[in-house]
């Protein structure tokens, strides 16, 4: 860059040798010279520099909006996991989890949606086993009083709080020495 007096301006000068193949190799022919004002390069560089920082300002919110929505994407089905499990520690194994379209997640809710369904029937068949149970002792004219290892009632029928002179329920947990 120079300053030139005739322009009154400073210019940036650029020199190209200009060769021409002969014999002997590449012989100068001529030598280009050309100039341009400093500014229009600055106001050139100053417009590429603005077009890069605006592109990457337009990338990066491109970029932010694309990860909030695979975020949202793949938490949403996990949250629908979250309260499907909390469902089942109520006891609501009838609650279903939908299958997501990820291949893990919608693998792990027909997994839930499977151990409900186990659970369920277990329960509802321990249940079922107990009332048979208790129905078959309630109707025993025979005493039955069961314990456990720590020789606490466990389960006491009507005919043994009779013959103990005790209240079958109020006798349950307590040791068998209290009865």
């Amino acid at each position: 860059e120079r300053y030139s007096a005739t322009l009154a301006r400073t210019m940036l000068h650029v020199a190209v040798r200009l060769y021409q193949p002969d014999a002997e190799g590449r012989q100068v022919i001529a030598i280009l010279r050309t100039a341009v004002p400093l500014t229009s390069v600055q106001n050139a560089l100053r417009s590429v520099s603005l077009a890069i920082v605006f592109g990457a300002v337009v990338l990066a919110l491109a970029f932010a909006v694309v990860s909030v929505v695979l975020t949202r994407r793949i938490s949403r089905p996990l949250q629908d996991l979250k309260e499907g499990a909390k469902e089942y520690s109520r006891g609501r194994f009838a609650h279903h989890l939908a299958v997501s379209g990820f291949e893990e997640i919608g693998a792990l809710a027909q997994a839930m949606n499977d151990m409900a369904a186990q659970l369920d029937e277990k329960i509802k068949t321990v249940t079922r086993q107990r009332s048979e149970q208790e129905a078959i002792l309630r109707g025993m004219v025979e005493g039955v009083l069961a314990v456990d290892n720590a020789e606490h009632v466990v389960s006491m029928n009507n005919a043994c709080g009779r013959m103990l002179g005790v209240n079958p329920d109020g006798a349950l947990g307590r040791a068998i020495q209290e009865v």
